[in-house]
């Protein structure tokens, strides 16, 4: 399979709408007629991600080198504003494949954009159309606003100086994890079918490259080998937070949040799914996950907005598990907050629709009211933005 990427310079691109303008240059510049059965995918790059640049790439794939010749060729030729300059303006094959992006359509057999839910993508696509049909020409047609923005809630996302001040910097390796969590469930009343586990854990998997994006490998056990419920294996494991930190650890529910008003986000209940058949026979997943700080000042619908494909939200079950395994992630006010967004919540005392999420913080990211030594499990607003926290996730791994 051959691959290219186009890099793009998001300030040149007028910042919000950067990726429709993107879209529109790279359709200007080729006619979607010489790429039959090639793929398109898009995304921020990883040094966007990690904010030592602000670029975006759309990259091509496809069978025949020619087509990629025919890609590089046309946009080598074009001097539209917010294509970086030539020495940089493409990824070759082996280094596209190490990028954060996302696969956006397919192009058949006629040249026609398929298997693309993004309109405005589709939209781009169809005036670059209508500009050949009327004019004859490749030139970029004109401005005009997208009907679906891919990058949704940009506006939630804040510079963030907050991270890891407490010690943590990745995580511990699979069998120090694996027996920190046998030693933290004496005097737990955990299932005893279930645990101590069976198998414990298929830890050939950690011989894998680590995806990016990822800090480590985790051990997270299943929440089903540790109570009836969701709800009653977080109970327990939560109870062994507090047991951990000498009872400087407390949630603000009346009762845990049962079925009413707790739920998998559906994204992270189909990959979880997924690594639990791929991991058939243990009963602790190793996960390559990160603790928060890819997504900190980001609101935790706009970290799902730029999830990479095969990227999920992590639920407090297996944030709080992470926790038990790495007590230093989160030991001060001034560690960043972590938010679970593998789990929706449903505010009892709003008609909010499952619009929250469940968050790990102190009371300094909080605001204070409550005492600044001790941890707390609170819930916020989907849409909230602060610099203080950042999206827990995973990463699926075949």
């Amino acid at each position: 399979m051959y691959k290219i990427g186009i890099l793009f310079d998001i300030d040149e691109l007028e910042g919000g709408l950067y990726g429709w303008r993107a879209y529109q240059i790279f359709f200007g510049a080729v006619d979607t007629r010489q790429l039959a059965g090639c793929t398109l995918s898009d995304g921020d790059t990883n040094a966007t991600l990690a904010r030592r640049a602000n670029q975006y790439c759309i990259a091509v794939e496809s069978l025949d080198a020619s087509k990629i010749a025919t890609v590089k060729s046309a946009l080598s030729r074009s001097n539209a504003k917010g294509l970086l300059p030539l020495p940089s303006r493409f990824v070759e094959s082996t280094l596209v494949s190490q990028e954060p992006i996302v696969i956006a359509a397919h192009i058949n057999a006629a040249g026609e954009l398929v298997s693309c839910k993004i309109g405005w993508i589709m939209e781009a696509w169809r005036k670059s159309r209508e500009g050949r049909q009327d004019s004859g020409s490749t030139a970029i047609p004109s401005s005009s606003m997208p009907i679906v923005m891919k990058n949704q809630f940009a506006n939630e996302e804040w510079e963030s100086s907050s991270g890891y001040s407490s010690g943590y910097s990745k995580p511990k390796n699979i069998t120090e994890q694996i027996k920190l969590l046998r030693q933290l469930k004496q005097g737990i009343d955990l299932r005893p079918h279930f645990w101590p586990f069976r198998d414990y854990t298929d830890k050939k998997i950690t011989e894998q490259p680590l995806p990016p994006g990822a800090e480590g490998w985790f051990a997270i056990p299943m929440w089903q080998s540790v109570g009836k419920t969701y709800e009653e294996a977080l109970e327990k494991v939560l109870l062994l937070i507090c047991k951990q930190r000498y009872g400087k650890f407390r949630h603000y529910f009346e009762a845990l949040p049962g079925q009413k008003y707790l739920r998998r986000h559906e994204r992270t209940a189909e990959k979880l799914n997924a690594l639990c058949e791929t991991q058939k026979g243990y009963d602790i997943l190793v996960v390559a996950a990160q603790f928060g700080l890819r997504h900190r000042g980001r609101s935790v619908r706009r970290a799902r907005e730029v999830f990479m494909v095969n990227e999920f939200g992590l639920g407090v079950f297996e944030v709080a598990c992470m926790i038990l395994t790495h007590p230093d992630r989160i030991a001060d006010p001034k560690d960043l907050g972590i938010d679970c967004a593998g789990d929706e919540y449903n505010d009892p005392h709003e008609d909010d629709d499952f619009s929250s999420t469940l968050c790990f913080e102190f009371p300094h990211q909080f605001g204070g009211v409550h005492k600044g030594d001790e941890l707390i499990l609170f819930w916020r607003k989907i849409n909230n933005v602060t610099s203080h926290k950042g999206s827990a996730s995973a990463f699926f791994t075949q």
